[in-house]
């Protein structure tokens, strides 16, 4: 009879498991699982970054796009709880000269050029983010009554408050401002409940950063 032999050891959550799986030195005891998803490894992994190795220029486009990513962690640290994050889970390499894209075909895609620059992605992933929200609002509820200035009004507050919590525009916060002032003046009516809803989120959200 064979008898098995079985040996304890510590469990890492983000231990290599197979050839080429992404090691963290992450374990069970000493670290979320939230922390462990956040790992930039895990993360390429998930983009499919990490079989980029294959093509030169692919594997460049996955180093700039790691960095990116750490960039905007560390001058936004928590920056994927906001509300407004756009948390890619398929990412399209694009054209040179393409910068980035929203995806058509659902959340969670982005399309980003082969020759984007860090900096351009840390300033232009949160605006994405609340472009990306606002769609996704209209796909199932009316911000406000058809042909209303409303609509370009939370469009404009929306950029201008992203631009503005990105400190990438001293003149935001006062754009920003003037337009939530413009959007409290519309006649009643031209929002619908859950457009003044989230006007006002807007407006919470101004008072927050430059209140």
């Amino acid at each position: 009879m064979t008898t098995a032999t079985c040996t304890s050891t510590r469990t890492r959550v983000g231990q290599s498991a197979y050839d080429g799986a992404p090691a963290t030195g992450y374990d069970v005891v000493h670290h979320s699982f939230q922390e462990f998803a956040d790992h930039p490894g895990v993360r390429a992994r998930q983009l499919g970054l990490d079989r980029a190795e294959g093509s030169p220029l692919l594997a460049l486009f996955g180093k700039r796009l790691r960095t990116a990513y750490e960039m905007l962690d560390g001058r936004e640290p928590g920056w994927r709880e906001n509300v407004n994050a756009s948390l890619a889970t398929t990412i399209t390499p694009l054209a040179a000269g393409s910068g980035l894209r929203l995806g058509s075909h659902g959340p969670g895609a982005l399309g980003v050029a082969v020759d984007f620059e860090s900096e351009e992605f840390v300033r232009q992933l949160p605006l994405l983010g609340r472009r990306a929200r606002l769609t996704a609002l209209r796909e199932v509820v009316d911000l406000h009554v058809p042909g209303s200035s409303a609509g370009r009004l939370l469009d404009e507050a929306s950029e201008q408050l992203g631009t503005s919590a990105a400190r990438h525009d001293a003149e935001a916060p006062a754009r920003a401002g003037r337009t939530l002032d413009r959007l409290a003046a519309l006649a009643p009516g031209e929002l619908t409940e859950n457009g003044a809803y989230f006007a006002d989120e807007l407006t919470r959200e101004w008072t927050r950063l430059h209140g």
